[in-house]
Formats: structure tokens, C-alpha cells, sequence
């Protein structure tokens, strides 16, 4: 992973070329997650996502993110839990499914949200 910042407080965007990452975002600044195959705008959310070159497991666990991947965007909110499994081939989105919760849970939110003094969205 690569965290990028336009100056040295706030970061603005975290590349992530493979692996996963669970994570919690505040409201208001924009902020991206930029994969091999997409980019997804965040909008004050927590996100997981499983990056891999042919493929990306994402789930919106609650919030708003914007996902643009090749030839498509799409706008996600949830407040519990929206997965999907998007499958890349070239230049083309070739298919996104909805999917099971994998890799994560609601206690592990629940903890990245107290390190930050807040309780997930879910939870209020």
C-alpha cells in the first residue's frame, strides 16, 4: 500500500496494488482508494476490499463511495453491509456481482471507529 498526501497532515488517497484493507473515513474531505482496476471516491464511509489483478471483492460497510473501474461507475451507499465482486479483463469491467460479507465484521469496525472516538454509523 501507498499512502499519498498533498501535504504532510491529511492523507489524501491509499494506492492499494494487492492485499486488503479494512478502513473507517470521517465526513467532509474527499479522500480516494486507488487499486490496479478501480478507484473508489470516498464520502465519509468504512470500506473493506480484497485487491487482486483480475478482480476486487469491495464492500461499502456503511456510508457513501463512488466506484469507478474502466468502463463503469457506480454510486454505492449502505448502512450495513453492501459487497460485491467486480472481474476485470483488459480495458473492460467484464462483471459485477453482489456478494457475501468476507474478511471482516462488525467488531473490527467497531475498534477502528474507537481509535478515532467514534462508533460505527450502524451502531447510532
Amino acid at each position: 500500500m501507498i499512502i499519498e498526501s498533498k501535504d504532510d497532515s491529511i492523507i489524501d488517497s491509499l494506492r492499494l496494488l494487492t492485499g486488503r484493507l479494512l478502513s473507517v473515513f470521517q465526513t467532509g474531505r474527499k479522500r480516494s482508494i486507488i487499486t490496479t482496476n478501480a478507484t473508489i471516491g470516498i464520502r465519509g464511509t468504512a470500506c473493506f476490499l480484497k485487491a487482486l489483478p483480475s478482480n476486487l471483492y469491495y464492500c461499502n460497510c456503511y456510508g457513501k463511495t463512488v466506484l469507478h473501474a474502466k468502463n463503469m461507475s457506480e454510486v454505492f451507499e449502505a448502512t450495513h453491509h453492501n459487497a460485491h465482486q467486480i472481474d476485470f479483463s483488459g480495458d473492460e469491467v467484464m462483471g459485477m456481482s453482489v456478494a457475501k460479507v468476507i474478511d471482516h465484521d462488525d467488531d473490527e469496525l467497531r475498534e477502528l471507529e474507537a481509535y478515532v472516538g467514534r462508533v460505527p454509523k450502524f451502531d447510532q
